[in-house]
């Protein structure tokens, strides 16, 4: 039977070597930001020179890609990757999943998301203080597009060296608020920025109160 067996395989013959696929695992994206953020995960390239690619889109049909930092990886333990991602559009829902190549074929890790940051709203229009007093004016300025809050600042010094206790970065839902506690016949200032989870706008620009002096 080896005589027979050695006529149709000869000592010549060779086997191929068949590489083994990687081994790739999405993991959670971090710096995200508005228009920018890292994805990432890990990949044992079992052996064989793999190179790592990270697609992602707004859709899980993806569209882009971006090599990772440390392709082409290889050995046989999982290898932690990255890849950065720019261009992104703000408060936007992202999918994303890690690739793997090597001799044996591609791998495919799982579908992760991330959503990027808001960016923060126009500065607010600050307009004339009202109901102006001894003791106290009324702060004014206009809405917002995106603005979830307002922050006020109120001074003695129009380049705001100081601050009126409890009116410095003063949180404001609406667009006006009643500054009190104020001594009569003095000049005060007053600015605003919008605030949303993106952070805060530039500064309003600055409004100028004179208090009613004290009567006689």
């Amino acid at each position: 039977k080896l005589d027979s067996l050695a006529r149709y395989w000869p000592e010549s013959a060779s086997f191929a070597t068949i590489a083994n696929l990687p081994t790739v695992t999405t993991t959670s994206a971090s710096n995200v930001r508005q228009t920018t953020a890292t994805v990432n995960g890990t990949v044992n390239a079992n052996g064989y020179s793999t190179t790592v690619v990270f697609e992602y889109g707004t859709t899980t049909s993806y569209g882009s890609q971006a090599t990772a930092v440390e392709s082409p990886v290889s050995g046989t333990s999982a290898i932690s990757v990255s890849a950065n991602v720019t261009g992104l559009a703000a408060s936007t829902l992202y999918h994303y999943r890690v690739k793997g190549t090597n001799a044996g074929g591609t791998s495919t890790g799982s579908d992760q998301t991330f959503t990027t940051s808001t960016i923060p709203p126009p500065a607010p229009v600050a307009s004339a203080g009202t109901n102006i007093g001894q003791t106290g004016f009324t702060a004014n300025w206009s809405s917002t597009t995106g603005a979830t809050s307002y922050r006020l600042d109120v001074s003695l010094s129009n380049t705001f060296t100081n601050y009126v206790t409890g009116y410095q970065d003063k949180t404001v839902a609406g667009t006006s608020d009643n500054v009190t506690g104020l001594t009569a016949g003095t000049t005060y200032y007053y600015r605003v920025r919008a605030v949303n989870g993106g952070g805060a706008s530039g500064n309003s620009s600055t409004i100028t109160v004179l208090l009613i002096p004290a009567g006689p």
